[in-house]
């Protein structure tokens, strides 16, 4: 959004073409009223505005056992001289250096560790994922990000935590593969083909 994606906007028949214009705006329209309406001027069908949440970001993979059992990683937090976790800063900057797993006390990363396991289930993923969310201030753990197929550069958040319990990118892929074919098994879907595998 900072580099004005999905941007300019129409609110109240002006046009607005920066998120921080946007904000001012919604902050005086909502102190006295109850609803906005802002629409997209590039026909998009949706605007989609989330709460700011100020925190430690982090991601979290979530991998499964031949039993099925779901076993969170150690979480990644992304620190350094940046405002934004963008795009451009996550995979074209030199600025950003990832921690593992995050920084906080263990009782705060038991909390990161079951609000993912929490989530994994009740979306019944399965095999790996990729959560992200943010530890508040006050200690709250609150999810935003479930990525079914997390990113598979040599440099990504999944890789760099299966690093952390022993595994190479090699072997973590063998890994996946391999769950990811029992899990085919599992729910009964080209057993036979795929028991050859």
């Amino acid at each position: 959004l900072d580099e004005g994606i999905g941007f300019p906007v129409v609110m109240n028949e002006e046009i607005i073409y920066h998120p921080a214009d946007l904000l001012k705006k919604l902050n005086t329209h909502l102190a006295l009223n109850e609803i906005a309406r802002v629409a997209s001027t590039n026909a998009e069908d949706y605007v989609l505005i989330e709460e700011c949440i100020t925190g430690q970001e982090f991601s979290c993979g979530v991998i499964q056992n031949d039993a099925g059992k779901a076993f969170a990683l150690p979480p990644s937090e992304v620190y350094g001289e940046l405002q934004t976790f963008d795009f451009k800063s996550k995979y074209k900057s030199n600025v950003i250096k990832k921690r593992i797993p995050v920084e906080t006390n263990n009782e705060n990363l038991e909390n990161i560790h079951a609000a993912i396991l929490k989530a994994f289930d009740i979306t019944s993923m399965s095999v790996i994922s990729r959560i992200d969310g943010f530890l508040t201030p006050d200690d709250r753990v609150i999810l935003h990000d479930p990525n079914t197929i997390p990113g598979m550069s040599p440099a990504s958040f999944i890789f760099k935590q299966m690093a952390e319990i022993g595994f190479n990118i090699s072997e973590s892929i063998t890994y996946f593969v391999r769950q990811s074919i029992r899990e085919r098994i599992r729910t009964g879907k080209n057993v036979f083909q795929l028991r050859n595998l």
